[in-house]
């Protein structure tokens, strides 16, 4: 009954609450890709409380130690592998506007070919962007911005430190050459409204 109800509410465009009736149904395969739906919506967003972000927050929790519990042999696989993106990129984000920017930067480089590190990592994380749908894809730009953020920031401290003579400049010449990939990837997507934006954090490291 409860599943039927969803299905209603989803045919409303009531998803949230369409989510927490597939959840009561036990089919948490669909619970899953509505709350990947809403939450690509939201995810770069800055956290807040009350909000559907807040929200859909304590869910991904919960459904995560669900799968963490039963498993995911009964969840689509592209259901799972957008809810888990989609997961990671919420800490991302999370930590990105909490100021940790350690915590930021490890949780991005444990999403693999999403965000390139080299020029030469551009097309394999392109191949990886066109995989995705199109809600997630929306979403990339503005990980492009705070990962750009997050390179200008090391960029400056390590600028600003000691004279570390050929390490020091090994290090800056590692972060140009990450400000530049994201830069060649955001300038390779079709209708990405970031170029200008990354390109002006690019230029403060020249």
């Amino acid at each position: 009954m409860a599943g039927l109800v969803a299905d209603e509410m989803v045919a409303r465009g009531n998803f949230e609450m369409a989510i927490r009736l597939y959840d009561i149904a036990g089919n948490l395969n669909l619970a899953l890709k509505y709350t990947s739906i809403l939450l690509a919506q939201v995810v770069q967003q800055r956290p807040a409380e009350g909000t559907l972000r807040a929200r859909l927050s304590l869910e991904v929790r919960r459904f995560s130690t669900q799968l963490t519990a039963a498993g995911s042999s009964d969840i689509e696989p592209k259901v799972h592998v957008i809810f888990t993106l989609l997961r990671d990129l919420l800490k991302f984000f999370d930590d990105y506007h909490d100021g940790k920017h350690c915590a930021a930067l490890k949780q991005l480089e444990g999403i693999p070919n999403i965000i390139p590190n080299t020029t030469k990592d551009v097309d394999v994380c392109l191949s990886t962007v066109k995989q995705l749908s199109g809600d997630i894809v929306k979403v990339i730009p503005d990980v492009m911005v705070a990962a750009m953020d997050l390179v200008l920031i090391q960029y400056k401290q390590a600028k600003s430190g000691a004279p570390g003579g050929a390490a020091q400049m090994q290090q800056l010449d590692e972060l140009r050459e990450r400000a530049k990939a994201i830069t060649n990837m955001s300038a390779t997507m079709p209708y990405c409204p970031t170029n200008q934006r990354l390109l002006q954090i690019e230029l403060q490291m020249q």
